[in-house]
């Protein structure tokens, strides 16, 4: 990946949807973790209207600390998509999005966006910079949470054999490591 790309755009403000997950927190939040290592300006971000709801805060809480950057949808920043593919799903039309990450289905709205059928987008992340950038076992922790969140704790339609490559399983589908 040309990480050099991206400096023209700096700041890029890494936004999740408008109803914050587990998995929309932590992909903002590595992604940002990825970029910034690469030396390109990158927060991970809220709209000032964002509310997280109790259960995930609590997941959050029990993987990271979040520090999301909370901002005015009316300035003129640059912005990554992570977890969705709908402009409306967060920022609206008419804002300059730079490139998208998400493993949902794609809306066909935009060109700029890689889309994968991950259990989770923050999961994609992992499997798609893995060779560009050394996770922490903090980070794989976070990874690991949104997945088990995103997936109902890989009993979920969302959690398929792909997935199980990037974990060790065993024969009962329990994650070993």
């Amino acid at each position: 990946m040309n990480f050099d790309l991206f400096k023209e755009y700096e700041p890029l403000y890494v936004i999740g949807h408008k109803n914050p997950d587990v998995d929309s927190v932590v992909s903002s939040t590595i992604l940002c973790n990825i970029f910034n290592s690469k030396g390109i300006e990158c927060y991970p971000c809220f709209l000032e209207n964002y509310e997280v709801d109790e259960y995930n805060l609590s997941m959050i809480s029990d993987c990271m600390t979040m520090n999301m950057k909370v901002i005015n949808n009316d300035e003129n920043y640059h912005y990554v998509l992570v977890d969705h593919n709908d402009p409306t799903q967060s920022i609206g039309f008419g804002k300059k999005i730079v490139w998208g990450i998400d493993h949902h289905k794609s809306s066909n709205i935009l060109s700029n966006v890689i889309i994968r059928p991950y259990c989770s987008c923050s999961l994609f992340i992992y499997d798609s910079f893995k060779k560009y950038y050394n996770f922490s076992n903090e980070e794989k922790f976070m990874i690991y949470m949104a997945s088990l969140a995103d997936s109902l704790f890989f009993k979920g339609s969302r959690f398929s054999d792909e997935d199980k490559v990037l974990y060790i399983i065993d024969n009962d589908d329990n994650v070993i490591a």
